[in-house]
């Protein structure tokens, strides 16, 4: 999205008219609008918040007073533009309830046990090496079982 807000930025060699206040007050206005929970009760609140936390970093960490000014040099105009758009594919993302999406989630789970699959090895003949990796694995993750069969911590 910045890259087609580039037809309404400013020359290079001019400062920008986009004012740090600008940006603050638009990411916060925009932060408000972005609405998945509807209510004003303490659950609703919290689900609310839970549910555009990372949303919001991604936002603000992007569009940063000072990344819009000195890095992209966006005019009040192509800021103000960038906002909007952002919230228009916001909404046009939620899923509605009813809504299908089995396939999107089994992708998501499939393809990290594809990959734990993958990654396991091969130790045929070796009697010290008792591994449970791959899809057992994640099973054993996910329902959180109280007695693995090869715990493990692999600390970085």
């Amino acid at each position: 999205m910045l890259r087609r807000s580039s037809t309404l930025k400013q020359g290079t060699s001019k400062a920008t008219s986009l004012s740090p206040l600008h940006v603050i007050d638009g990411v916060r206005k925009l932060s408000k609008k972005l609405i998945i929970v509807s209510g004003e009760d303490k659950i609703s609140k919290q689900a609310q918040y839970n549910a555009t936390l990372l949303m919001n970093i991604l936002i603000r960490s992007t569009l940063c007073s000072k990344k819009m000014a000195s890095t992209h040099k966006l005019n009040m105009e192509a800021f103000d533009w960038l906002i909007g758009e952002i919230e228009t594919r916001f909404q046009q993302a939620i899923a509605q309830p009813g809504e299908m999406v089995g396939a999107l989630a089994a992708q998501s789970l499939g393809e990290p046990a594809t990959q734990m699959t993958l990654n396991t090895f091969h130790y045929a003949g070796v009697s010290a090496k008792n591994v449970t990796l791959g899809v057992p694995r994640l099973k054993e993750i996910i329902n959180v079982s109280k007695q693995l069969k090869t715990p493990s911590l692999t600390v970085f």
